[in-house]
């Protein structure tokens, strides 16, 4: 048995296709169907059964990605301590992260990374949250920097400081493009844009909104935040964006960003990364990074405006994003998952007050790191 024939028979159990097994590892079918052989012979049982259109596993090849999956983290786990004895003069970092803080967010914090530590090889994966934890899971990621997450088994979290809120985004000329605030029930005026399923702008806009009981109109399902901001500029409807995805288009007039009135989208970005797996130097000396950006409130824009303001003039620092003060001796850059489904969370986000639109808070989250044990709620 080789590595080689464990890892064609992990990409194989997790795309249950040979033929996409086969693209990702940039292997023909019948070369991925020959390592498979040799190791179910080599076991002395049937790992797959073989379907129509996919393949699934058998008792025995469930068994074995089980164990196959620690044999591969061990192994990183091998390469990231021998890595660590040469300190951080080399080594390498696979970070993922979904579309709003790869695109918008991450790009400042790895080029200071880059600056501080030159001999790290960086590679930056981007996905929706959902494709990013999966990967996180599957060990092909170091870390993971998400908008949310579903608190599964196999994640840990250590960071949720970077602080993000949607705001309400309009075309320059639209009627609501003169105030700063709308009322809800006028989203049923506009078809609402929204992103694809697993995305987590998507899923913090959906969850605030029907817990606040906001009926909406729905419109187009878009896949990047560029196309919904290209949609909203032609006139085919309204989107709740991250101000990191705006700030550029808001500071030069090109998009106008409000808040519904009584409700605050609000959320952190979330670094994620294998439970069983031991965190490398490189993975210690990023978090630390980010620690920094989420008690200084950056991300987006220029760090160096007055109460962390960027060049649109929407205010960054934790507490102006989470309409709390940060109480004094707390660590912004290390809080506590403050993801609302978590039954160890700091406080949920929750709906209070009265009429048809109840104010809609997240409590700062508490300094700690957090280990997920429950699947979605």
């Amino acid at each position: 048995m080789t590595l080689r024939q464990f890892e064609v028979f992990l990409a194989v159990a997790r795309a249950r296709s040979f033929r996409r097994a086969g693209e990702a590892l940039h292997l023909s079918q019948p070369a991925l169907s020959q390592h498979v052989r040799e190791l179910e012979t080599a076991l002395g049982a049937r790992l797959f059964d073989r379907l129509p259109r996919s393949v699934a596993l058998t008792d025995a090849g469930r068994v074995l990605a089980e164990h196959a999956t620690r044999l591969f983290v061990t192994l990183a786990d091998a390469r990231q301590a021998i890595q660590d004895l040469q300190g951080l003069e080399r080594g390498s970092l696979t970070i993922g992260a979904s579309t709003t803080p790869g695109i918008y967010v991450l790009p400042r914090l790895l080029g200071a990374f880059r600056q501080r530590y030159p001999g790290i090889q960086l590679t930056l994966h981007l996905g929706n949250s959902e494709g990013i934890e999966r990967r996180v899971r599957a060990s092909e990621l170091d870390l993971g920097l998400v908008g949310g997450h579903q608190a599964c088994p196999g994640e840990a979290c250590l960071n949720a400081g970077l602080p993000d809120e949607l705001r309400l985004v309009v075309p320059p000329r639209h009627r609501w493009a003169s105030g700063r605030e709308v009322a809800p029930e006028r989203l049923m005026d506009e078809p609402l844009l929204m992103r694809e399923v697993g995305s987590a702008t998507r899923e913090l806009t959906e969850r605030t909104l029907r817990a606040a009981g906001v009926r909406y109109r729905d419109g187009l399902v878009l896949e990047h935040p560029e196309a919904i901001k290209q949609a909203v500029l032609a006139g085919l409807g309204v989107a709740f964006l991250s101000i990191h995805t705006v700030h550029g288009e808001v500071a030069t007039g090109r998009l106008h960003a409000l808040r519904l009135r009584g409700l605050r989208l609000v959320r952190h970005f979330h670094l994620l990364h294998h439970e069983a797996r031991t965190l490398s130097a490189s993975a210690r000396a990023f978090r630390e990074l980010l620690d920094t950006a989420g008690a200084a409130g950056l991300g987006a824009g220029s760090p160096g405006r007055a109460r962390h303001r960027n060049e649109s003039g929407l205010d960054l620092s934790p507490a102006m994003i989470s309409g709390r003060r940060t109480a004094p001796g707390r660590e912004a850059g290390r809080p506590l998952c403050p993801d609302p489904r978590h039954p160890r969370r700091a406080r949920s986000a929750t709906a209070v007050g009265s009429g048809p639109a109840r104010r809609g808070t997240v409590a700062a989250p508490r300094s700690g790191t957090f280990r997920s044990r429950r699947g979605r709620s």
